[in-house]
């Protein structure tokens, strides 16, 4: 009969004398309490029990194919969030645009050196202050969001070899924008709530699996 192995969880044929990972067969072993198995980084056997290689101090952990595909999953949320970015970004930054464009002709009956008589936020500016002002904020939106597109978009590529750091530092980035926006717009915190929940719980599902994987090299994680 199929046995699984109480090291990896791997499931094995039964003719197998010990499973890949190095754990003997304890139906074919009379003494599975010294068992070995294969240090994943540098192939010397040793104790099954041993979480710690002797021989190079490294993490000896083996996964199973469900953990290395949540690790692989949750990566390509981060890649997820980088595309989001980009794509409601750009929309964010032709919306802002075009009222951009409606306050600029608005403004284009008065001199560059005319004061607005309305304050803002206290202060009054000549119209030419208010137009660069205008110009700015839409470069502001477009710039902010393809600027965390490519942080979110490195941390992908980064997570192919350091899962862990990387999805702890997108989960972060991605927790700062949504409390800085909610701040900026309380209305923000409830929009798109249902996406943002599945963003939170992939990326925490996948620091929790690639954070028992840290010792494996990253040839290792794909396999």
């Amino acid at each position: 009969m199929p046995w699984t192995c109480p090291d990896c969880k791997s499931n094995n044929s039964d003719e197998l004398e010990q499973c890949f990972c190095g754990y003997p067969n304890s139906e074919k072993n009379d003494a599975p309490e010294k068992a070995l198995k294969t240090c994943p980084s540098c192939h010397e056997q040793m104790p099954a029990e041993d979480k710690f290689c002797s021989f190079c101090g490294k993490a000896a952990v083996v996964l199973t194919e469900k953990e290395k595909k949540k690790i692989r999953k949750a990566s390509k949320w981060i890649l997820a969030i980088s595309i989001m970015f980009i794509f409601f970004g750009t929309i964010l930054g032709f919306v802002q645009k075009s009222t951009a464009d409606k306050a600029i002709r608005n403004l284009a009956q008065y001199e560059e050196s005319d004061i607005w008589e309305t304050p803002i936020n206290g202060k009054k500016y000549t119209v030419g202050e208010l137009r660069a002002q205008i110009d700015r904020e839409v470069i502001l939106v477009f710039g902010t969001n393809y600027f965390l597109a490519a942080i979110m978009f490195g941390l992908y590529l980064y997570s192919r070899k350091a899962p862990f750091p990387a999805m702890v530092t997108a989960l972060c980035v991605y927790l700062a924008v949504i409390v800085l926006n909610s701040i900026i717009d309380p209305a923000t915190i409830i929009q798109g709530i249902i996406i943002k929940i599945i963003f939170i719980s992939a990326l925490v599902a996948g620091i929790k699996t690639s954070l028992v994987a840290r010792g494996l090299s990253p040839t290792q994680l794909n396999a």
